[in-house]
């Protein structure tokens, strides 16, 4: 189920990479505002940097994070058939759960968001 991505590569790997190491430097150095008192607490307990309600994240704990995140995830619907399986190149379409109208992609007009 789904469609197969990646053909559509804008930019090079070189540049890829120097966007990843700008992410990186900004989250290590800037960091990010949280204000849930429990995510502090797990963010100070995994070994970020955190004063206040900013955190500070190292190069070491978001690779070990990206080490330890799951290559599949499947997103159970009710009925087994409609489960999508997020894994690999593959890429799916769909409305976030709220749209009530979409753009159906082969007609390129407006029509109820049911499934089929």
């Amino acid at each position: 189920m789904g469609l197969t991505g990646g053909q559509y590569k804008p930019l090079t790997e070189d540049q890829v990479q120097r966007i990843h190491e700008a992410a990186l430097g900004i989250l290590e150095r800037t960091g990010v505002q949280v204000e849930e008192p429990e995510a502090l607490r797990l963010f100070r307990e995994a070994g970020a940097e955190v004063a206040g309600d900013r955190v500070r994240l190292p190069r070491s704990l978001i690779k070990d994070a990206v080490d330890w995140a799951p290559s599949r995830v499947v997103l159970a619907g009710r009925d087994p058939r409609w489960n999508l399986e997020l894994e690999g190149a593959g890429v799916h379409i769909g409305t976030g759960g709220a749209a009530l109208t979409v753009l159906d992609l082969e007609t390129g007009q407006p029509r109820p968001a049911v499934t089929t």
